[in-house]
């Protein structure tokens, strides 16, 4: 008996201090700058050799995207360099340090695992994804409840961090409930839980999980943004901070960056300027149905679009990650008129060319929305005015460009582009992935 006693205690204190490190791991601050490719666009290259979906490449391919999702560690330490006079700061740096691009690789993972099974159906294979899934959630849900607990005490400040501090918070409370949604359906399915009838519910379940971590990730993102503007800090950023590694376009800090410069000398300015915005539609439609490292590709590809055509027409200064799906386009010197004609050049670009997976075409489709810059306007207030102008672009249809020229959103009228043909294939890139780089490339083939 107590020979017993002893063997269940060793192996209790051998859980709690597994699952502390794991704890640990999870909130410390990521203690590696991502890694930025400057090696020659996939365009100008030869071709690499691509694993097809479902091969060893994609879990794999996971890691890489961690890197790509991760929070560069210099936005972390500018933060920590502020956080002692800024009180949404101090609040938040936890809920900031939070690995979240670890957790969604993780998810990425299972998501994988569970296609295959679906694939081929395994049965222990599936109990053993089912419970990787219980293991990956049940500490992080721990960790994010932690993390946030210091929120709530901000929602009644000021503007901009009284808001701020709600919608982070309420990013962490739903995902904390599709956390809690998911750990019921697994206990429903039994220790046996059936391949044919389990995976699809099972897809489900990973995807919306998945969702929620961009929704966090670009909730922090936001933040870390209003923080770093609000201390005067995002001019000291180097400029590889200012790099989104999956699209190799700016990121949102260098956008807000650039909208306030151009906000601080727009008195001086004689010509108009406009923001235009590229969001591909039902994005989420395409994780579920292809998993998030195809949807990771199909952004990078539509950003390697723009790039081209934009660097072709010379009428778009800069181009942007805004968030997810989401790029902004600076076009100056250009009214919303002027300027719809280069986001309609992307749209039918997109509409026109063909993404492939595995010989298979991803239906890739985007909406667009142009603002004119109005000096009199915040630069809170000009983000504001161009998600509704592309909110307008959805209601009425998706795949299609609308602009506010002042008058509200307007649905602009463009005749047929002629614009060469061209097909992407999204197959997993596996080479820059083992060179530890972070890029998740897709090669253009020439149509014949």
């Amino acid at each position: 008996m107590v020979q017993v006693v002893l063997v269940v205690a060793i192996a209790n204190l051998c859980l709690g201090y597994g699952l502390a490190i794991y704890l640990h791991d999870l909130r410390r601050p990521r203690e590696r700058a991502r890694t930025i490719d400057t090696s020659p666009r996939a365009e100008d290259s030869p071709e690499q050799p691509a694993g097809p979906p479902g091969s060893a490449a994609a879990p794999v391919a996971a890691a890489a995207a961690r890197q790509v999702d991760e929070i560069p560690h210099e936005w972390l330490e500018t933060l920590e360099g502020v956080a002692q006079s800024n009180s949404f700061a101090a609040a938040g740096l936890r809920v900031f340090k939070l690995d979240v691009a670890r957790y969604r690789a993780e998810l990425e993972e299972i998501d994988y695992d569970i296609r295959q099974c679906a694939e081929s159906p395994a049965p222990e294979k599936l109990r053993r994804c089912v419970a990787r899934l219980s293991l990956v959630n049940e500490p992080w849900l721990l960790c994010q409840r932690e993390a946030a607990t210091n929120l709530q005490t901000l929602h009644d400040k000021a503007p901009p961090f009284g808001g701020l501090a709600k919608r982070l918070d309420y990013a962490l409370m739903l995902q904390a409930a599709q956390i809690e949604t998911t750990a019921g359906n697994l206990r429903r399915l039994g220790p046996s839980p059936d391949p044919r009838a389990c995976c699809g519910p099972l897809v489900n379940e990973v995807a919306k999980l998945i969702e929620l971590c961009h929704l966090l990730r670009d909730r922090i993102q936001e933040s870390l943004v209003a923080v770093l503007r609000h201390e005067d800090r995002l001019s000291a950023l180097s400029p590889g901070a200012l790099t989104d590694s999956l699209t190799r376009l700016y990121n949102r800090f260098a956008l807000q960056q650039t909208l306030d410069e151009w906000q601080r000398h727009s008195g001086a300015k004689k010509h108009p300027a406009s923001l235009g915005i590229v969001d591909l539609d039902n994005l989420r439609k395409i994780n579920e149905a292809h998993g998030p490292l195809v949807g990771d590709r199909l952004i990078g590809a539509v950003a390697q679009v723009i790039q081209e055509l934009t660097r072709r027409s010379r009428s778009v200064d800069r181009a942007f990650r805004f968030s997810g799906g989401s790029m902004a386009l600076l076009v100056p010197d250009a009214d919303p008129q002027q300027a719809t004609a280069a986001l309609e050049r992307v749209r039918q670009a997109v509409e026109g060319f063909t993404f492939e997976l595995a010989h298979q075409q991803i239906p890739a489709r985007v909406s667009c929305a142009v603002i004119e810059l109005a000096a009199s306007e915040t630069v809170d207030a000009l983000l504001v005015r161009l998600l509704a102008t592309l909110r307008a672009a959805k209601t009425a249809g998706r795949n299609r460009t609308f602009f506010d020229a002042g008058q509200g959103a307007v649905q602009a009228s463009t005749a047929p582009l002629a614009i060469p043909s061209r097909t992407f294939r999204l197959d997993i890139d596996l080479a820059p992935v083992i060179q530890g780089v972070a890029p998740l490339r897709v090669h253009p083939v020439p149509t014949a």
